[in-house]
C-alpha cells in the first residue's frame, strides 16, 4: 500500500551513507541491536559487526538522513530481487525520536525504492509496537510473523550435500 501514499509534512533527503558515516552508523546499528534483539552482536566480535557494516556501507545498502551533519535516520537496504527489496535495521538515535524522523524516513526510502521495485517488505518484532505503529501510518500491512535462526556454521550434513 505504500506506493498510493505522498510523503505527508516535512520531506527529507535520505540518500546513501558515505565511508565517512561507518563510526556513527556501526554504533547506531549495535544500539539497534540491542534495543530490538536484546542482544549486543558488537561486543561479541567487535571486528566482524565494523567489517559486515564497512562491507554493506560499500555496497551502498546503508541509506541515512541527516541533520546538521549527524545521522538522524538508518535504514538498511538488504535482500533484493527485481520485483521486491527488503528493508532492515530502521534506526533513530533515541535523543531525534518523536519528532516523525522515522515515519519521513521510511516514506523516504520507499518512494526511492518503488521507482525500481514492485514490493518494498520489512522486518519487524512482533513486540515493537512503536516500530510496527510507524510502518502501519507509512502504509505497510502485516502478512505474518517469522523467526530467524542464524547459525554460526554449515553442519558437515550440509557441506555434504552442497550447501556449505
Amino acid at each position: 500500500d505504500l506506493r498510493a501514499l505522498a510523503p505527508a509534512g516535512v520531506r527529507v533527503r535520505v540518500e546513501p551513507a558515505r565511508e565517512s558515516d561507518l563510526a556513527e552508523l556501526t554504533a547506531n546499528s549495535a544500539e539497534q541491536h540491542r534495543e530490538d534483539l536484546r542482544e549486543d552482536r558488537e561486543a561479541a566480535d567487535e571486528s566482524a559487526f565494523r567489517q559486515r557494516h564497512a562491507q554493506d556501507l560499500r555496497d551502498g545498502r546503508w541509506w541515512v538522513v541527516r541533520e546538521r551533519g549527524r545521522i538522524v535516520f538508518q535504514v538498511h537496504v538488504g535482500a533484493a530481487t527485481p520485483r521486491a527489496v527488503q528493508l532492515g535495521g530502521v534506526f533513530v538515535p533515541a535523543d531525534s525520536r518523536g519528532r516523525g524522523i522515522a515515519k519521513t524516513g521510511v516514506r523516504a526510502i520507499c518512494a526511492k525504492l518503488l521507482d525500481r521495485h514492485e514490493l518494498v517488505t520489512l522486518y519487524c518484532d512482533e513486540n515493537n509496537t512503536v516500530a510496527l505503529r510507524v510502518y502501519e501510518h507509512v502504509g505497510f500491512r502485516f502478512e505474518f510473523f517469522n523467526r530467524s535462526y542464524l547459525l554460526e556454521q554449515p553442519s558437515a550434513r550440509s557441506e555434504q550435500l552442497g550447501y556449505g
